[in-house]
């Protein structure tokens, strides 16, 4: 699941920009509005105003900067971990042989029926095989002419289990935006010393954000092994005793008169033996791992046109500006006010002469 918030910076700046009014008058000396009797001594400190048009407008360009927030969460994140995960199934628990019974297979060997050289079945022992040396621990013997070992044998079963830890990564993105800006405005009215104008314009912002790679969820296959344990003690005679290749040695067949002790009466007897027994040992190990990985990008494409109002207020600069009548000896002087008016550096027809 992805969310993201995005907030753009309102303030907006002006590089290089211009502003025209449209003036309607191209002959200067033709707005110039000089009272009759009225002789200008100094033409420099005469104010002259141009008959301008209502409409200006102006250009450049802008720039914003633009925060943008993903929330990226793993909270709808699923697995069937099962394809993915190698599962081991194993022989499960099979038990210990019982006297008579049939062969019972383990995961290292087998133990079952056994035929005693020259004597056949005999009840309480059994034969069977084993795997390897690893499966051997030597014990007390009872008697020089034999030698004990304990054999073990082993089967596994196998269970999984997943857990997910799933998060939420927040991550913030800022990018500067530069693009052209264009203004446009109408000189609407002047009312005593305020300037009401309607204005619009356009400007156009392109940003890229990104969140990045982020992990979102984490999976984790947990492998449960249970191992089942079997116990037997062995009995064999001795090797040393016997020439070479009578007796076969161990790992390797129970055959002969080597032989597994399966019956408790028959092994009491016997001076540190014990009845078959069997043992569980359970273990976890960690047999698989993922990840959730969650991206978000976001190009934004900013196209604005507002419309608003703008009211100013003018300032007034007072003053006084020599004149004479038709009498050249007669001087006095008059005042006057001027007042500035648009923002863009024009004045409105509407607005009075400074000379009067």
């Amino acid at each position: 699941m992805l969310k993201f918030h995005l907030r753009a910076l309102l303030a907006c700046f002006l590089i290089g920009g211009a502003s025209f009014p449209l003036s309607s008058s191209a002959d200067p000396a033709k707005a110039k509005r000089i009272p009759k009797a009225t002789v200008v001594e100094d033409l420099s400190e005469a104010i002259v105003f141009e008959k301008s048009s209502p409409w200006f407008f102006s250009f450049g360009a802008t720039t914003r900067s633009i925060d943008t927030g993903f929330s990226l969460n793993g909270r709808q994140t699923s697995l069937n971990w099962r394809r993915y995960t190698n599962q081991q199934s194993g022989r499960g628990n099979v038990g210990l042989y019982r006297d008579g019974g049939n062969t019972v297979r383990y995961d290292d060997g087998f133990v079952g029926p056994h035929n005693l050289t020259g004597l056949g079945l005999q009840p309480g022992l059994a034969g069977g095989y084993v795997n390897s040396a690893g499966q051997i621990s030597s014990m007390p013997s009872p008697t020089p002419f034999f030698i004990a070992n304990t054999i073990s044998f082993n089967t596994d079963t196998f269970s999984y289990r997943s857990t997910m830890d799933q998060s939420t990564s927040n991550v913030t993105n800022s990018d500067l935006g530069i693009g052209p800006y264009l203004q446009m405005g109408y000189h609407l009215t002047t009312i005593d010393h305020f300037i009401v104008n309607l204005v619009t314009g356009w400007s156009f912002i392109r940003t890229k954000h990104g969140s990045g790679n982020q992990n979102v969820a984490n999976l984790t296959v947990t492998e449960n092994r249970t191992t089942y344990t079997y116990q037997y003690d062995h009995l064999s005679l001795n090797p040393a005793l016997f020439p070479p290749g009578t007796l076969g040695p161990l790992p390797g067949p129970i055959t002969g008169f080597s032989f597994l002790v399966i019956n408790s009466d028959l092994a009491a007897t016997i001076p540190g033996f014990q009845a078959p027994r069997q043992t569980t040992r359970n273990s976890d190990r960690t047999a698989a791992r993922f990840y959730a990985i969650s991206s978000a990008d976001l190009d934004v494409n900013l196209n604005e046109t507002p419309f608003w109002f703008r009211n100013r207020q003018t300032s007034r600069t007072s003053g006084h500006l020599p004149y004479r009548r038709s009498d050249p000896q007669r001087h006095r002087l008059r005042p006057f006010q001027l007042r500035h008016l648009v923002p863009d550096g024009s004045l409105p027809p509407s607005h009075p002469t400074a000379l009067a």
